[in-house]
C-alpha cells in the first residue's frame, strides 16, 4: 500500500526542484503445506495422499504460516542547474514486525542517502565527447529479518502411543535482534565518445555492513547448534567498470563489444559479544569456510602438512606425510577479480549475441578429489596400480 505526494517546481530557466514524500505498507503472507505418503503408494503412479499405504502421521505433514509488516515514511528532494548540476537528498524510516519495539534499538530504524552529479560534458564542445558525467553517492540502507526470530517456539512432532511430542528449534532466537545497517560510498566516472560509438563506465566503492544478522554455531549443551544474532561488521571494496564499443556500424550491420570487469575485497572488521569465527559451511574432511577478524569472508581451513625446517613436509614413522594439529589456511575461495565480454551482431532487425565469462583466483576444496587421494583412485600420490588399475 503506498500513499505518495509528488512537487515539482520550476524556480527559473536554471533551477528545478523535484520532490516527493509519502507512506507506504508491504504485508508479506505465506503459507506452506507439505504432505507425503506414509509407506508408499498402494495402486502404482496414482499420485494422491488417499492412496497412501499408511494412515498419515503427523511427520508426514507439514504445515507453516506466517505474517511479516514493515511501514515506513520517506521524503526526498532533487535539484538541478542547466541539466548539469545535480543534488538528490532523500531519508526514510521503517519500522518491521520481525524486530521487538522494546529492544535496545526498538524496531524502527532510519538510513539517508545523498548524490551530486556534474555532467561536465555541457561545458564543451568537441567532436570527440559527446557525454561525461562524475558522481558522488552516499547511502544507508536498513534491513531486518524473517519473522519467528525473536522467541523460541516448540517444533511439533509425530506422536508416540498417542501422546504428543515437541522439540526445540535447531537454531536459538534472539529477542533483542538490532536491524543491519548498510553504509556505502561510491564515485564513479561515465563517458561517451565518437557519438557513443565508444562509452565507459568506471566506478569504486566502500560498502560496509554493521550489525549483520545471521545464524552462527553454538554449543549444542545451548539446547541448540545454531544462534541467531548480530554477528558483526563486513567491509567490502572494490572496483567495477564496462566499456562498449561498436567496431562496425553502418545502415544495416552494427557489431557492438561490451566488456566488464569487477574486483572485490571484503573483510570481517569486527564481531559481536562472544563470537571468534564465522563460519559460512562445514564440510567432511575437517574442511571449514569462513572468517575470523582481520581476515576475507571465504578463507578456507583445515590441517596442514607440517614442515621442517628446510620447506620439506616432515613424513611420519608411518610413512604419511604429518598433519598439523590445528588447523591452518588452505585458500580463500573470493576470486582476484571477474569479467566478461558480450559480442553483439545485429542485421537489419535481427540480432545475435553470445558472452565469455571469466574469473581469476579463488580456491575450491573438492570432496572428489580428497576421496580420490584417500582411496588411491588418483595416481597422483598413488605407489602402483591395482587390478582395477
Amino acid at each position: 500500500y503506498d500513499v505518495m505526494f509528488n512537487v515539482t517546481k520550476n524556480f527559473s530557466e536554471d533551477f528545478t526542484l523535484y520532490s516527493n514524500f509519502g507512506w507506504n505498507l508491504r504485508v508479506q503472507d505465506y503459507y506452506s503445506f507439505v504432505a507425503q505418503t506414509n509407506g508408499g503408494l498402494k495402486i502404482p503412479k496414482l499420485y494422491s495422499l488417499l492412496n497412501s499405504v499408511n494412515s498419515l502421521t503427523s511427520s508426514d505433514i507439514g504445515q507453516s504460516r506466517f505474517r511479516k509488516m514493515v511501514d515506513g515514511e520517506y521524503v526526498r528532494a532533487s535539484i538541478g542547474y542547466k541539466n548539469m548540476l545535480f543534488l538528490e537528498g532523500s531519508f526514510r524510516t521503517d519500522r518491521s514486525s520481525s524486530l521487538w519495539s522494546k529492544s535496545d534499538k526498538g524496531n524502527r530504524y532510519y538510513y539517508p542517502s545523498g548524490s551530486f552529479s556534474f555532467v561536465f560534458s555541457e561545458l564543451m564542445k568537441s567532436s570527440i565527447v559527446n557525454f561525461g558525467k562524475l558522481r558522488l553517492n552516499y547511502a544507508q540502507v536498513g534491513n531486518e529479518t524473517a519473522p519467528y526470530r525473536l522467541w523460541n517456539t516448540y517444533d511439533i512432532n509425530a506422536s508416540f502411543s498417542g501422546v504428543g511430542s515437541a522439540s526445540n528449534p535447531a537454531a536459538n532466537t534472539y529477542s533483542n535482534l538490532k536491524p543491519e545497517k548498510m553504509e556505502e560510498y561510491e564515485v564513479g566516472l561515465e563517458m561517451g565518445l565518437w557519438k557513443n560509438r565508444v562509452n565507459f563506465d568506471v566506478s569504486y566503492y566502500n560498502r560496509t555492513t554493521y550489525d549483520l544478522i545471521t545464524d552462527v554455531d553454538v554449543s549444542t549443551s545451548t539446547g541448540a547448534s545454531r544462534q541467531w544474532t548480530n554477528m558483526g561488521d563486513v567491509r567490502n571494496e572494490g572496483v567495477e567498470a564496462r566499456i562498449s564499443f561498436e567496431p562496425i556500424k553502418n545502415d544495416n550491420f552494427t557489431w557492438k563489444v561490451t566488456t566488464n570487469f569487477a574486483k572485490n575485497v571484503n573483510k570481517m572488521l569486527r564481531f559481536n559479544g562472544e563470537i571468534e569465527y564465522y563460519q559460512l559451511a562445514a564440510v567432511q574432511g575437517g574442511i571449514t569456510i569462513g572468517a575470523q577478524v582481520g581476515e576475507a569472508v571465504g578463507i578456507i581451513r583445515g590441517r596442514g602438512y607440517v614442515y621442517n625446517e628446510n620447506g620439506d613436509r616432515v613424513v611420519n614413522a608411518n610413512g604419511r606425510y604429518q598433519l598439523s594439529s590445528s588447523t591452518t589456511i588452505l585458500g580463500n575461495m573470493n576470486p582476484d577479480f571477474t569479467g566478461g565480454v558480450k559480442n553483439t551482431f545485429t542485421y537489419k532487425n535481427t540480432s545475435l549475441s553470445f558472452l565469455i565469462d571469466f574469473q581469476k583466483g579463488g580456491d575450491v576444496f573438492s570432496l572428489d578429489t580428497y576421496y580420490g587421494y584417500a582411496t588411491g583412485l588418483y595416481d597422483n600420490y598413488t605407489s602402483g596400480l591395482n587390478d582395477l588399475g
